[in-house]
């Protein structure tokens, strides 16, 4: 049987969500797999966390509760193809007023994000390049 991913996208899933979870599956021989939902604008809205600083607190909390084994983590589905730039240019109507996110700041929240997952040489992490179906 196939266990599903387990998604996380608010500060109490990102505390929890790997206890003992990516442990027990190493211990079977399994890879937990887990996606990442909370980058701040997140599609094109003012979803995830409120900010960088709120953003960085809560992927240091989902790394270190990943724990110690093997485990993947499917990055944030459509960061890096849905840009707040992008978002700015759609039929959203949005404008830098009420959507004060920039692509700078994305591709710094990606790298900053995926380093510190990385520091784990247990965890893989796949960034999404985007897909309208995902």
């Amino acid at each position: 049987m196939r266990d599903p991913a387990k998604m996380a996208g608010n500060r109490a899933c990102a505390k929890s969500i790997g206890v003992g979870s990516a442990n027990g599956h190493n211990a079977k021989g399994l890879v937990s797999v887990f996606v990442t939902f909370n980058i701040p604008g997140r599609d094109c809205g003012r979803f995830g966390a409120s900010g960088m600083s709120t953003y960085d607190d809560w992927i240091g909390a989902f790394a270190r509760g990943i724990g110690d084994g093997k485990a993947l983590v499917i990055f944030e589905p459509d960061s890096l193809a849905n840009l707040p730039g992008d978002c700015l240019k759609s039929d959203l109507a949005l404008n830098s007023e009420n959507y004060p996110f920039s692509d700078a700041q994305r591709l710094a929240e990606v790298k900053d994000a995926v380093r510190v997952l990385e520091a784990d040489p247990h965890v893989s992490v796949y960034l999404d390049a985007g897909d309208s179906t995902w």
